[in-house]
This record gives structure tokens, sequence and C-alpha cells, in this order.
């Protein structure tokens, strides 16, 4: 008899526990609702008070602290993200997008060191996934530490020898440290790879141009306009060379056909991930010659940067 009143008593005790989380678990999905509520009206501040509560009655709830983390970020204040990210990646440590995500805030905030071991992690979580690879270099080049850049961008080629984007970024990278032939050598795989790759036929007609196969660079150019009649990239191509060979004229008139092509929306995604590139064509333009145009020049790269933004 003893048994059996204990046995109801757990029993009991058991039903009651079951029903407080099942409560609290309720409770905390509302206040979650309320917060993503409020922060769709704008009211971002009072969002974060009510995943506040949330994660008070649940510390292991991860959309709440993702939740409170965005919050942060949207009113731009990066450094309160941080800590409710880093409870997140806690609790789903395979989660890519959370580690760049705290990178995001590390950039905002200017600290490169603390955004590239986010990187690091995403690479050892995942060594098969292109996204920490490729932020990584972007990071990199961006700090010129080319031979750091190239040597994560070779790490992902011998993971995927066929990665496209990979290629890509390599191939822009060696022409801007001015290694044409290994930038040559990236842009053939390009071509090789996808016969109608934009950045591998520019890439290599400028390289072949500045190793001074002017010939060659001209019908590589002349290829680029027939796959497509309508690339920023390509008539930024034609314009530089023409600059270097002191056709100042023909190098305005590419790089107008280019303003003109961003105005109409023309911009191609060749082009949208590769505003660097096109970023250096416009400064090395001589303003000696083209100063009564220097306005519009810069114009150009002013759109494909805003263009790149949205």
């Amino acid at each position: 008899a003893a048994q059996e009143v204990y046995k109801r008593q757990v029993s009991t005790q058991s039903t009651w526990d079951l029903q407080q989380a099942k409560g609290i678990m309720e409770a905390c999905s509302e206040f979650l609702k309320k917060g993503n509520d409020l922060f769709k009206e704008g009211k971002v501040l009072e969002a974060i008070v009510c995943y506040d509560k949330a994660i008070e009655l649940d510390v292991m709830d991860y959309d709440s602290y993702n939740a409170k983390a965005e919050a942060y970020v949207s009113i731009q204040k990066y450094e309160e993200a941080l800590g409710p990210y880093e409870s997140a990646i806690d609790l789903k440590p395979h989660n890519l997008t959370g580690y760049k995500k705290k990178a995001d805030c590390y950039l905002k905030l200017g600290k490169t060191e603390e955004a590239l071991k986010c990187y690091d992690q995403m690479i050892k979580e995942d060594p098969g996934d292109f996204m920490g690879y490729n932020d990584k270099v972007n990071v990199l080049r961006a700090l010129n530490k080319y031979e750091e850049a190239q040597e994560v961008l070779n790490v992902l080629l011998e993971i995927d020898e066929g990665n496209i984007s990979a290629y890509e970024t390599k191939a822009l990278m060696m022409f801007k440290i001015n290694q044409l032939t290994e930038a040559i050598q990236c842009a053939d795989k390009l071509i090789e790879f996808e016969e109608e790759n934009i950045i591998g036929h520019n890439v290599k007609a400028y390289s072949l141009f500045k190793l001074g196969k002017q010939e060659e660079a001209v019908q590589l150019i002349e290829k680029a306009f027939e796959l497509n009649p309508n690339s920023v990239f390509t008539f930024c191509t034609r314009a530089r060379i023409n600059q270097d060979l002191g056709k100042k004229e023909e190098a305005l008139e590419d790089y107008k056909q280019a303003k003109m092509l961003i105005d109409q929306d023309c911009l191609k995604e060749e082009c949208e991930v590769n505003v660097q590139f096109i970023n250096d064509a416009l400064e090395a333009v001589s303003y000696t010659h083209l100063r009564a145009h220097e306005t519009s020049l810069h114009l150009v790269c002013r759109l494909l940067l805003e263009k790149k933004k949205k």
C-alpha cells in the first residue's frame, strides 16, 4: 500500500512539473511573439524588453537571443548585439549564420581580427562551406593581406577544385597585386568551366595587355562584348586599355556607357560582386587629361557601390 501511495505522489509531481514547464514555454513564446510584433512596428527598445523577459523564462531559447541581437543591430548597437549572438551560437554551434552575423558586428566596430576568428570558426564547423572562406578572403583583401587571402583560397580550391566563385575572387586578386601570370591561369580555369564567364575574359584580357600582348587582349574584349553587350565590367576594362593607350576620348565614351547602363539598371551579377575591380579602373584614369570629366567618372564608381549596398 505504501508503494502505491508513493507511485501516485511521483505521478502527480511529474504531471505538475510538465504542466509548469508547458506554461513557461507558452509564456516565453508569447513574449517572443510580442517582441517580434513590436520590432515590426519599429518599437525596437520595447521589443528588446520582451525578448529579455522571454530569456528570463527560458535561458535556452535560441530564437529570443537571436531576435534580441537582430534588434540591436537594427539600431546600430553592435557591441550590445555581440552578447546575444554569442548565446545563440552556444545553443546552436553548428549554425554558421550566427558566426557570420557576429563577424559582421565586429567589422562594424572595426575589430577585424575578431571577425577573422569568427570566419575561422565557421570554417572549422563546416570546412566544405564556401561562406566562411569567402568572407575571410574579403576581409584579408581589405586589409591588403593578399598572401593570407591567397592561402585561404588555395585551401578552398583543394577541397572544391571546381569552385567558380573562388577562382573569380582569386583571378581578381592576382590581377590586383600584379601577379599577371597567376591571374591568367585563374581566368583560363574560369573560361574552361564556363565559356561565357565575363570575369575570366576581362581579367585575362587586361592581364595580357599589361604583358604587352595587345592584339590578344583586344580579341578577348571583343569576345566578352559578344557574350554580353551590356557588361559594365567589360566597358570599364576596355576603358582602362584605351586609357593606357592614350586614347582618352575612347576611354571616356566607355565610362559614359558604363554609367548609362547603371542608370538603366543593367548592372549584372558579374559586376555587382566585383565593384572593387571597376573602382580600381576608375581610379586609374588620368585626371590631368580628363579633368573636365572627373565628376562623371567618380559618379560611375559611386553608383556601382550604391547598387552593391542594395
